[in-house]
């Protein structure tokens, strides 16, 4: 137990729940959830009018449904970091001028589309496997990815 944490919840029912909590790590994310949901049925208004929540709720609305469409974002997100990262330890660092990053995206945006050109269009059995749900995925990915290095690159030249 940290001492910030030992620090501020000292009784034995803190300890207590603690201590349930750190042996159970591989499960806070489903606790949350759980604890959550059983704060919003007991007070809904309460429930998510505190901290951090209060403003994002006010801001975007239902705290569940932000939940719902978080989750169903995350692995394509991380999907698009882990694919960020990749880039980065093949290509390091990159800052291009924003005409060399069209002609970058451009190219990414081109296997894009031939993905999709193949899954759709009868070009025969060599063109088709360039198609299918994994390539047009692998390649919507890639151009996000890059999408979000050019954003990077604009930032370190001209952002404040």
């Amino acid at each position: 137990m940290s001492k910030l944490v030992s620090t501020l919840y000292n009784t034995d029912a803190d300890r207590e729940v603690i201590l349930f909590a750190e042996q159970r790590k591989y499960m806070y994310g489903r606790m949350m959830g759980i604890i959550s949901k059983l704060w919003h049925e007991k007070d809904p208004v309460g429930a998510f009018t505190v901290g951090p929540c209060y403003a994002q709720v006010e801001a975007y609305g239902n705290y569940f449904d932000l939940v719902d469409k978080l989750a169903h974002l995350s692995s394509a997100i991380q999907d698009v970091l882990t694919e960020r990262a990749r880039q980065d330890a093949k290509w390091g660092q990159q800052d291009h001028e924003p005409m060399a990053w069209m002609g970058i995206l451009g190219e990414e945006f081109g296997e894009l589309c031939e993905a999709v050109n193949e899954t759709y269009f009868n070009n025969g059995p060599e063109a088709r496997a360039k198609g299918g749900y994994e390539n047009m995925r692998t390649e919507a990915v890639q151009v996000a990815a890059v999408a979000i290095s050019f954003i990077e690159a604009l930032d370190r030249r001209y952002g404040e």
